[in-house]
């Protein structure tokens, strides 16, 4: 795919996604992005792999706190979950060699899809807490808002 396009789908569509919906929706708005672990906010950062592409996704985390701290006063609240691995029930062979890539970076928790969904609503039903989201907030806010009869489920 064209660099180009990336830039479309990552960085345009989610800041006019999010200034549309901004505009039109009761507030306080509440706005979740996720992003990867190893993506740097600092643009000057030299990065080994995939440079360009984690640079465009700190722009993009970095656009979203802009947009937010302009609208701070309208009730727009914007934060990024960056979650690392990310385990479903039934799926240990399909994550087994995404968390020995993961374990690769050092410490980079698994977050359970269930933790992921429920820490995402909490979040926006409740307020954002904390920017970024990494992965040992989400399964805290995760487990906290899951009941034990519907944790992973």
């Amino acid at each position: 795919m064209d660099f180009s396009d990336v830039t479309a789908i990552c960085y345009d569509y989610t800041m006019n996604g999010l200034t549309s919906m901004a505009a039109h929706v009761s507030r306080p708005f509440r706005f979740i992005s996720t992003s990867g672990v190893t993506v740097e906010r600092y643009q000057e950062k030299a990065l080994p792999f995939l440079s360009e592409y984690r640079v465009l996704r700190g722009r993009v985390e970095n656009a979203l706190l802009i947009f937010a701290k302009q609208h701070d006063d309208e009730g727009v609240e914007v934060t990024v979950a960056k979650s690392g691995g990310i385990e479903s029930l039934g799926r240990d062979a399909i994550n087994a060699p995404f968390t020995t890539m993961l374990e690769t970076f050092g410490h980079i928790p698994t977050v359970r899809l269930s933790e992921l969904a429920a820490a995402m609503i909490d979040q926006c039903l409740h307020g954002i807490t904390k920017n970024p989201l990494w992965g040992e907030d989400l399964v805290e806010i995760g487990q906290r808002a899951l009941s034990p009869e519907n944790y992973l489920r």
